[in-house]
């Protein structure tokens, strides 16, 4: 326990004095917000099998915050908050707890002037085979933003994975504050892992005004906001991290060159060939390498990151920016060399665009061979990877039935039974579709008893 602060889990009052300045410092936002700690979310920073960052916003500075992790009958692990400095009101803190046990469940709070937000629970990766995860892009603060959080804590992954375009905030601090309390009881809970998109790096300008170039972006004040409220691995653009045998890499082609022989681009070489050893190997950016919604294919991306995925097996590719559904056939080096929805890994890349997370709708596709389906929906992803396949699926949040599922498995599957033979049924790996899709209509009944 640090020197200073009260026994046991028993908070610590800050000074009086800032407590007094709260309106000068933090103007009308802190008005609207609670004085204690708020917006707690967690990442993986460091190993995920023994470890937890998490990340939570105070009003007012407190260097006496704290995380504190209950480890059952041996004391309480408190973990100072670290000031994260940066272009936003009040103060972001970041704490790291090590030391823990594989796949164990734990109890934590967070303690910040003088009150405790939690307690919430998280659980750290195991050794088990089977690994359950979500990812969501393009959300924004609107009712079906709600209804994908809602559609997450139901199917209750281990992760979430957000490639880009988060609150669509563009420099406003109260969109900020109301997308992290919508989705606090997911993210502090579980780790909510981001990659940035070109809406973290706007700031809201008049209209006509000058829109911000890639190479400009590293300087913008929301940019530097994003890196502020997320506590993520290495210099937090591009990253990578493991969970079971799943390896994910996070890409970046808003803040950082991403061009052959870039320094991004050495990193992802290196990374993929050190990730050999994984059973699955997973990419998720914002741009999309191939879509043929209103955005379409960012080719100068593919151009730089394709070679390597093929290269290395990557698996799936998870995208957004294009705000519906598509899922592209196995890919290599531009051309299809596998079909679903069942894929066999190792046979090409599938490259999967989820950008149905609540902001809006694009519905402006067009013809492409490499498209295998393409829908204009309202969704979240749930994947499920274990030694046998890495299952897929698209979970509508509208209610209406389901949108997609592929698999790619590890190996073939068996060739067809000779006549008069028994057929035993094909393995499906993790949770079926109809699970996934049961799940849903408790939410939707759920929300449909509220109203």
């Amino acid at each position: 326990m640090r020197p200073g602060a009260r026994g046991g889990m028993a908070p610590r009052m800050p000074p009086l004095a800032p407590l007094l300045c709260l309106l000068l410092l933090v103007g009308g936002v802190a008005a609207q917000a609670p004085i204690g700690p708020n917006q707690v979310h967690l990442s993986v920073v460091e190993d995920s099998s023994t470890s937890i960052t998490v990340t939570w916003w105070l009003p007012v500075p407190d260097d006496g915050t704290d995380l504190v992790v209950d480890r059952g009958l041996e004391e309480p692990l408190r973990v100072p908050g670290v000031l994260q400095t940066g272009p936003v009101p009040g103060a972001w803190y970041a704490a790291t707890a090590t030391g823990l046990v594989a796949g164990e469940r734990y109890s934590y709070t967070v303690e910040g002037n003088g009150q405790v937000a939690g307690p919430f629970t998280f659980q750290t990766a195991g050794n088990a085979t089977v690994v359950r995860f979500a990812a969501v892009g393009d959300m924004g603060i609107t009712a079906d933003s709600r209804r994908s959080v809602e559609t997450l804590l139901a199917l209750d992954p281990a992760f979430v994975l957000h490639p880009g375009d988060i609150s669509y905030a563009e420099g406003d601090e109260q969109v900020w504050q109301a997308w992290f309390g919508m989705v606090e009881p997911l993210a502090a809970t579980r780790p909510y892992m981001a990659a940035i998109g070109n809406h973290e790096t706007y700031t809201a300008a008049p209209v006509g005004a000058h829109l911000v170039t890639r190479e400009e972006t590293p300087h913008t004040p929301e940019t530097r906001s994003y890196l502020t409220r997320f506590s993520l691995p290495g210099n937090e653009l591009w990253y990578s991290f493991d969970w079971g045998g799943v390896h994910v890499v996070a890409l970046d082609t808003f803040a950082s060159d991403f061009s052959e022989g870039s320094p991004q681009w050495a990193w992802l070489e290196q990374d993929l060939a050190a990730a050999q050893g994984a059973t699955w190997r997973i990419a998720f950016l914002h741009e999309p390498l191939y879509s043929t919604n209103a955005h379409g294919s960012s080719l100068d991306v593919r151009a730089a990151f394709e070679p390597l995925f093929d290269r290395y097996g990557v698996d799936l590719v998870i995208q957004a920016h294009d705000h519906g559904y598509e899922r592209s056939h196995g890919m290599r080096g531009g051309a299809v060399v596998a079909q679903g929805p069942d894929y066999v890994k190792g046979e090409g890349t599938v490259y999967v665009t989820t950008g149905g997370g609540g902001q809006s709708l694009y519905d402006s596709w067009s013809e492409e061979p490499w498209s295998a389906v393409h829908a204009a929906r309202f969704h979240v992803l749930l994947l499920n990877a274990t030694a046998e396949g890495l299952e897929v699926t698209a979970v509508p949040t509208d209610g209406k039935g389901p949108l997609d599922t592929f698999r790619i498995l590890a190996t073939p599957l068996a060739a067809a039974p000779a006549a008069g033979a028994e057929e035993a049924p094909a393995a499906v790996p993790g949770v079926a579709p109809l699970a996934a899709l049961v799940l849903l209509g408790a939410v939707a009944a759920l929300r449909g008893r509220r109203t």
